[in-house]
């Protein structure tokens, strides 16, 4: 049986953010945007650059220890708030969640709509999209990213 991970993870998105599914539903992943598998079966992505190259943004031996040691780097368990840069195939952002505390607040911020849609239709998320630490801001270009984050001000304050 084969499990269709993005209806999943659409569902869990229609719930927090129904714009952002809706998007999503209309997105193409791109032929520069390339799936494979790691040598431990699991998926890692690889994007072709505009000069070709293809470049990989995860481990293509195992993903997971990698986010495991790239998480081990910082003291997450004593932060109240994380900003994310790249959700990727969000190894990392599953690795934050197992690592921070339950009053933490985990801001995810991916550019690509391609990347996200890759992501979520090849991986289950419903343990990040359920947890409500974890705030994704998909599709937003950084100079916008004020605009976005002022909403949440008072919020990170508020947590300290």
């Amino acid at each position: 049986m084969t499990v269709n991970y993005l209806e999943k993870n659409l569902f869990l998105i229609k719930k927090n953010n129904s714009d952002l599914a809706v998007i999503l539903e209309k997105i193409n992943i791109p032929s520069e945007i390339l799936i494979t598998d790691t040598k431990n079966g699991l998926k890692t992505l690889r994007i072709k650059s505009e000069k070709g190259e293809l470049i990989l943004l995860h481990s293509e031996y195992d993903p997971v220890v990698e986010a495991e040691r790239l998480i081990q780097q910082f003291k997450i368990e004593s932060l109240n708030t994380v900003f994310v840069f790249g959700f990727g195939f969000g190894y990392h952002i599953k690795e934050l969640c197992k690592n921070s505390s339950s009053q933490s607040h985990i801001f995810v911020f991916e550019k690509s709509f391609e990347i996200f849609k890759a992501a979520i239709s090849n991986i289950d998320f419903s343990e990040i999209l359920s947890d409500t630490r974890v705030h994704l801001f998909i599709g937003i270009e950084p100079k916008s990213l004020y605009k976005y984050l002022r909403i949440y001000v008072d919020l990170i304050f508020e947590s300290r």
